[in-house]
């Protein structure tokens, strides 16, 4: 028998579940309850927490995980943009890794651009909850930490051809990297990161973006004293589980 509940979980909570043990498999997870209009779905490790936007897509019919070649999904598109005094404009869209740097003086040397294209949500709903999802796989140093901030991206722009000066070939940004008001919005959150946190996803909530319509992000760092990059596998990364992901729930 199943647990249930018609408990009302808060925002906060309902993200998280405890795991309960029971026989039965439904493609390797299990009905455990209906929380919030939500089935919460298990495997079997006991005493286990898990985060509902952990879950595999499909699972939940009014959720979406988009991480681009996973699930059939394709039209994701990402680069990292570096300060034109480190290098001549130059786009970086087949590169492997995304890179959020800064150095002792400077907030924004290299920033990164993420995009999920082709998101279909029912017209008649409203994103609930939304979460980007980076996987920190390493730094250029080990010492000293730095912040990174969250924002929408608003103009057009191409990954293949994006630079610190362009948002897309033969269109400039209105302020060199990004930075103008109509280049993108006020950031919406900022985590610290440090060397602790390699080898784990970074979690940025963009809610309020997706809300307004936006599923172009960009990460961007505020310097803690040091010269320090982070980097993040993106969408060219051999292993497409470590790609950055896109979860959305709606009402």
């Amino acid at each position: 028998m199943g647990v249930t509940s018609n408990k009302r979980l808060s925002t906060k909570t309902i993200s998280i579940v405890r795991m309960f043990t029971r026989f039965g498999i439904n493609n390797g997870y299990d009905e455990v309850a209906y929380w919030d209009d939500f089935k919460v779905w298990y495997n079997q490790v006991p005493e286990t927490i898990i985060a509902l936007k952990d879950l595999p897509d499909g699972m939940f019919p009014r959720a979406k995980a988009l991480q681009h070649g996973t699930a059939g999904y394709e039209s994701g598109q990402d680069t990292y943009i570096v300060t034109t005094n480190w290098e001549q404009p130059t786009p970086h869209g087949s590169f492997p890794y995304l890179y959020v740097r800064t150095n002792s003086t400077d907030n924004e040397v290299m920033s990164s651009l993420l995009g999920f294209d082709n998101v279909y949500l029912p017209e008649s709903e409203i994103p609930y909850d939304a979460y980007l999802r980076i996987y920190f796989i390493g730094q250029s140093v080990s010492g000293g930490a730095t912040t990174v901030h969250v924002a929408g991206i608003k103009p057009d722009w191409d990954a293949a051809t994006a630079t610190w000066v362009e948002s897309r070939s033969g269109v400039n940004w209105q302020t060199p990297g990004a930075k103008g008001e109509n280049d993108r919005t006020e950031p919406v959150d900022s985590l610290y990161v440090d060397y602790t946190d390699v080898g784990t996803w970074l979690e940025f909530d963009v809610t309020e973006l997706v809300q307004q319509g936006y599923t172009s992000f960009i990460l961007y760092g505020e310097h803690e004293g040091v010269n320090k990059a982070i980097y993040f596998p993106s969408n060219e990364y051999w292993d497409a589980s470590k790609h950055p992901r896109l979860w959305i729930r709606y009402d």
